[in-house]
């Protein structure tokens, strides 16, 4: 019992030391790829576009192939890309024009309750559609940057959610039930998870995240 618990010691020791060499190895990757989600987001914003799908398989990396992968240490040598726009929506309303409908649905681990929301349905319950579309983007990335920095996803608990909500989201699109407490109720249970199961995952990736330094640039 007592070389089981020494083995166990020594496994732990190995498994900690080996993460922690690979995380300084790449600790600088981790830092430019976050940078560089966060500054789409912010031209994203510029531009008053939601992509409302944004996740690893629709972004496309852009930088000089002979320097790859070192161009991924640094921020300023390489950009990111989008590649599928097919849930996206220009969201800048004028005084004759309204925000066109989007396709509605996501990705659950990278979306909200408001991405299966019709406009109408979003517009009565916040005032702000373009601030909610902004939001479904600012979410994805907040999950993208935690995975480039953990590897792991950051609200999966909370993404399986969507199958007991499914009924209710659809229920709350139908006109008779645009004022009902519907999406409501389905957003409660849904961010009550998000916000238990985000402070839980900080406190374990704590070490982890505060390592990483992020230098923004003004556009961001």
């Amino acid at each position: 019992q007592h070389d089981s618990a020494a083995i166990e010691v020594y496994r732990k020791t190995i498994k900690n030391y080996v993460y922690m060499s690979t995380f300084e190895q790449n600790s600088a990757q981790m830092s430019a790829i976050s940078v560089n989600l966060l500054d789409i987001l912010a031209w994203l914003g510029q531009k008053r576009i939601s992509m409302r799908d944004l996740k690893p398989d629709n972004l496309f990396v852009a930088g000089d192939p002979a320097r790859y992968p070192l161009f991924l240490r640094s921020a300023q040598e390489f950009a990111l890309g989008i590649i599928d726009v097919e849930t996206a929506v220009d969201f800048e309303k004028s005084k004759y024009t309204k925000t066109k409908q989007p396709l509605l649905g996501g990705t659950p681990f990278y979306a909200t309750p408001s991405h299966f929301i019709r406009n109408e349905v979003l517009s009565l319950k916040f005032n702000n559609l373009g601030k909610i579309l902004h939001l479904q983007d600012w979410y994805a990335n907040l999950v993208m940057i935690y995975k480039v920095i953990t590897g792991e996803l950051l609200f999966d608990q909370t993404a399986k959610l969507f199958g007991e909500l499914r009924s209710m989201l659809i229920s709350a699109n139908k006109v008779k039930n645009y004022q009902s407490s519907l999406f409501e109720e389905a957003s409660r249970i849904f961010w009550h998870s998000a916000v238990v199961e985000f402070q839980v995952k900080m406190g374990e990736k704590e070490k982890s995240l505060k390592a990483i330094a992020l230098v923004l640039p003004e556009t961001v």
